[in-house]
């Protein structure tokens, strides 16, 4: 299926220029434009996409693996997706923006339309890995893995024994732990979430739709801070056992209480030099 991709930078702000808040008001990305149409928001545009490309289709046509699919695409939609935005802030947008000057943090900030992320973004910038919203951004993922760990128990695939749209839609965000070095030394170890993204790597789909999108200066940009995230990720772990800090008892991923004490600790650990400039 041939496709034309646009690079949007976010860390420009090029999601808040008048050309694309005409296509998309919520300034975020992506964005899908079919012949004249605009379809927004990931998992839509997915469904268009397996809708007008039924040759090889991605939604299960058995009632249970549909419904899993679904499952699937609603934690990510619902959960996953906001706390992969505190990660990938926390890790990667928060060390390139302490470079700034603080008026220029002021100004990116600002042009968030939504006062909602605004705030958070304020949050993720000023406290960043002791901020409440990291904490519960480990928690998420680590719910997530633990739930696909427990899939692939009978299944080569999320929802079933083929490929489906929970794969396309988890992906992303496991790919993002990975880009930051912190799946393979996730506790407890994920082995079967580590196999499933090696098969979706293997895929000749992947590379074209992943990094080959990005500018060329950004893989070495990533690669360098990813270095410096998966360093400290390491001591975080090294500190305390995951059943300090991940226990459901501890973490109740449904509501906002503050996290423990042992968290805030390990928190300020993995935070402690991710604010040095990355290594050209």
């Amino acid at each position: 299926m041939e496709w034309t991709g646009h690079y949007i930078d976010i860390l420009k702000g090029e999601q808040f220029t008048p050309e694309y808040l005409a296509l998309n008001p919520k300034g975020v990305v992506p964005i899908l434009i079919d012949d004249g149409t605009i379809i927004r928001e990931s998992t839509v545009i997915c469904e268009y996409i397996d809708h007008i490309h039924p040759v090889t289709p991605l939604q299960p046509t058995s009632a249970i693996e549909a419904a899993r699919v679904r499952n699937w695409t609603k934690f990510v939609d619902e959960y996953v997706h906001l706390m992969c935005a505190t990660l990938t802030f926390t890790c990667s947008h928060r060390v390139t923006m302490k470079r700034l000057p603080p008026d220029k943090v002021d100004t990116l900030i600002a042009k968030t339309p939504d006062a909602g992320l605004r705030k958070k973004k304020r949050e993720w910038f000023n406290l960043g890995f002791e901020g409440p919203e990291f904490i519960k951004a480990v928690q998420v993922f680590e719910k997530m893995l633990a739930d696909m760990e427990a899939a692939l128990v009978n299944h080569e695939w999320l929802a079933g024994d083929s490929l489906s749209l929970a794969d396309i839609g988890v992906l992303p965000y496991v790919n993002r732990l990975a880009m930051f070095t912190m799946l393979v030394k996730w506790p407890p170890a994920r082995p079967r979430a580590l196999a499933w993204l090696a098969r979706m790597k293997a895929r000749a789909s992947f590379q074209p739709a992943s990094m080959s999108t990005y500018p060329s200066p950004w893989p070495t940009i990533s690669a360098s801070t990813a270095r410096k995230a998966g360093r400290k990720w390491k001591k975080f772990c090294s500190l305390f056992s995951h059943k300090e800090f991940l226990q459901p008892r501890q973490f109740d991923l449904y509501s906002d209480q503050r996290s423990p004490q042992a968290l805030r600790l390990l928190a300020h650990e993995l935070a402690s030099g991710l604010d040095e400039p990355a290594a050209p």
